[in-house]
């Protein structure tokens, strides 16, 4: 069975499982160049299918990760936009601005009288079934979208050395449809979620960027880079290109 997995968020990435091994991933960003590049990651797709040799009617299951999506261009915002970064995630190195027009704004957007984040228009599940089939030519019917924490917590469990044994599963993100955390029980093939937390700005789950920003580097993106090169691509040689993993 062949599964092709996509994540459309920050870093947009594709993965291929044969009959449940990981065979083959790359990032979006590696072809754009562009870095925690977000959105439907055609050009990594196409460089995955080249390079494991599978035409697309050979994919059985296309899987989107998460169930709320904000739009591509929004997230793309959010990723290289510093100040509106600041001000979407609630952290600010400045004393918030006082007097009446501070006031009005909060009261506005407290009231849904202001849109707190310009621009972040949810996707619906057709739109982005949409990127997926005419990209691939396959049905409607062999693309699915599971739950962004329940993602976590498969990759976290089925990942592990448990091999199917009972074990508890958490998982903290920043936000994932509309959630910065959860508690899962795991068992077999098999995952029962008991607690979860909702998100939203100025959450736990920003926290972890804020040192970031104050040592320099960009919140939320830079969070998985090494310090000595914060706004750098990780290495690598010659063209960008798939590599599919060895068996």
């Amino acid at each position: 069975m062949i599964v092709l997995g996509i994540s459309e968020t920050h870093c947009a990435t594709a993965a291929i499982l044969r009959d449940g091994e990981i065979v083959g991933c790359a990032s979006e960003e590696r072809f754009s160049r562009l870095k925690n590049d977000a959105g439907y990651p055609k050009r990594a797709v196409d460089a995955l299918l080249r390079e494991l040799r599978l035409a697309p009617s050979a994919i059985d299951l296309a899987v989107l990760a998460g169930t709320r999506i904000p739009s591509y261009e929004w997230m793309n915002r959010v990723m290289r936009d510093e100040a509106y970064t600041r001000q979407y995630y609630g952290v600010r190195l400045l004393p918030p601005r006082r007097g009446l027009g501070g006031r009005a704004r909060k009261l506005g957007a407290k009231l849904g009288l202001l849109d707190p984040a310009p621009g972040k228009a949810a996707l619906t599940d057709g739109e982005r079934r949409a990127h997926v089939t005419e990209h691939l030519r396959i049905g409607s019917e062999r693309v699915s979208i599971v739950d962004h924490h329940t993602c976590h917590a498969a990759a976290a469990y089925f990942g592990s050395p448990f091999a199917g044994r009972p074990a508890l599963v958490l998982t903290h993100d920043n936000a994932g449809d509309g959630l910065c955390a959860t508690v899962s029980s795991a068992r077999g093939t098999t995952l029962e979620r008991h607690e979860a937390t909702p998100s939203g700005p100025g959450s736990l789950g920003s926290l972890p960027g804020a040192p970031g920003g104050d040592a320099g580097l960009a919140l939320r993106r830079d969070r998985r880079r090494r310090p000595a090169a914060p706004r750098g691509m990780a290495p690598r040689v010659g063209a960008p290109r798939a590599r599919a993993l060895p068996r």
